[in-house]
C-alpha cells in the first residue's frame, strides 16, 4: 500500500540548493557576483525588509518602490505641485511630473498621451507573460532602485528577505481538474460489482508503479550539495518520463467505469493523482527556464503529496466501510489491505 504514492522528501533534499540559485540569479540581474549568504533571516531583519516594501513616506498611497518606478518624488504627495497627489493624478491618467494648468473645472491640460496609456497596457499584458523569475526579479530591482534613490543601499541578506516576500505572493498555477461528466458511471447491485471495480483500480495503479529508473526517491537521493547546474539537470531528467508515468495513470483510471455510489470519492482521487503529474512536469521544465516557479512548486509540493495521500485514505476506507474483503492474491488487497 502507498507504494506508488510519491515521497514526501522532495523538498527537503533540493530546498536549499535551489534557493542559492535564485539568489545568485537575482545577483546576476543587479550585476552583483558576489558570494551570498542564503541562510534564514532572523526576524528583525525580515521585520525590517518588510517596513521598507510597504514605505510610503508621503502617505499618497504609492509605495516608495513603486514611485522610482513613475519618477515621482517619495517625499511629496504631489511631485508637480498643482494640487492633485500623485497616485490620484495616475488613476486619472494624468501626468504626476507635469502640473496641470488647466482653469479650475475645465478639462487638465495634463493628460497622459492615448499612445502612453497605450503602451503602458501593453507594459502590463507583457509583465504578464513574464516568467515567476523575471518578475520577481523586477520587482527587486524597482526597489534597489528606490532604495538608491534614498542614499541607502540593501544588504545582502535583506535582499534574501525580499526574495522570500516576493516568493510568498507568487499564485499556484492553474492544474488540469476532471469532473463527474469525464467518468463513466453505472449503478451498482451489489458488493461484488464494487470489488471488482476496486480490483481494476489497483490493478492501473500496480502495473503503472514508478520503476528504479523513474522512482522519485532514487532521483531525488541521486542529487547532492556539490552537483552542477548542469548535473542536477541531468539527474531530473527521468522526473519527466515520471510525470508522463503519472498522466498516463490518470487517463487510465478514468476509462475504468465507476459506481456511480463511489463516483465523487473517485474523482476527487483521481484529480489529486492528476496534479501531482503536472507538478512533476511543471518541476522538470522550469528548473532552468523559471527557477522561482521552480522554487514555489517545490515549496507546494508536500501539500500536493499530502491531499494525494489523505484521498487515496478516503478511497481505500471506501473499500473498508462497504466490506469489500478482497483476496490475498488480488491486486485490490496489494494495493487497499497490505
Amino acid at each position: 500500500m502507498y507504494k506508488f504514492l510519491p515521497s514526501k522528501k522532495f523538498i527537503s533534499i533540493l530546498i536549499s540548493i535551489i534557493f542559492a540559485l535564485i539568489i545568485i540569479y537575482i545577483f546576476s540581474l543587479l550585476g552583483n557576483s558576489k558570494a551570498v549568504d542564503t541562510k534564514i533571516v532572523d526576524l528583525e531583519v525580515k521585520t525590517k525588509t518588510e517596513e521598507f516594501l510597504a514605505l510610503d513616506s508621503d502617505n499618497d498611497d504609492l509605495k516608495d518602490w513603486e514611485e522610482a518606478l513613475y519618477k515621482t518624488d517619495p517625499q511629496k504627495a504631489d511631485t508637480d505641485g498643482d494640487g492633485t497627489s500623485d497616485k490620484d493624478e495616475l488613476v486619472a491618467n494624468r501626468n504626476p511630473l507635469k502640473a496641470n494648468t488647466a482653469p479650475k473645472g475645465q478639462t487638465p491640460n495634463d493628460k497622459i498621451d492615448e499612445k502612453i496609456i497605450a503602451q503602458e497596457k501593453k507594459a502590463e499584458q507583457d509583465f504578464a507573460k513574464l516568467s515567476e523569475t523575471d518578475k520577481v526579479s523586477r520587482m527587486l530591482f524597482s526597489q534597489y532602485i528606490a532604495n538608491k534613490q534614498t542614499g541607502q543601499s540593501l544588504t545582502d541578506t535583506e535582499i534574501t528577505s525580499i526574495v522570500n516576500t516576493s516568493l510568498s505572493t507568487l499564485t499556484p498555477p492553474d492544474y488540469k481538474q476532471y469532473t463527474l461528466a469525464d467518468l463513466a458511471s453505472y449503478t451498482a447491485t451489489n458488493t461484488d460489482q464494487i470489488k471488482d471495480y476496486g480490483n481494476k483500480i489497483a490493478q492501473v495503479l500496480w502495473d503503472n508503479t514508478p520503476s528504479e529508473q523513474t522512482d522519485l526517491n532514487k532521483i531525488i537521493e541521486s542529487i547532492t550539495e556539490d552537483d552542477t547546474i548542469a548535473q542536477i539537470t541531468e539527474r531530473l531528467k527521468p522526473m519527466q518520463t515520471l510525470a508522463d508515468l503519472n498522466k498516463s495513470t490518470v487517463l487510465k483510471l478514468l476509462q475504468i467505469k465507476v459506481p456511480t455510489n463511489l463516483a465523487a470519492t473517485s474523482l476527487s482521487f483521481i484529480n489529486a493523482y492528476a496534479i501531482i503529474g503536472d507538478v512533476q512536469s511543471q518541476i522538470t521544465n522550469s528548473y532552468i527556464k523559471d527557477p522561482i516557479l521552480f522554487y514555489s512548486l517545490l515549496n507546494s509540493y508536500s501539500n500536493y503529496v499530502n491531499d494525494l495521500s489523505n484521498k487515496f485514505k478516503n478511497f481505500r476506507d471506501v473499500f473498508v466501510n462497504n466490506k469489500i474483503n478482497f483476496p490475498p492474491d488480488s491486486y485490490g488487497y496489494k494495493i487497499f489491505m497490505l
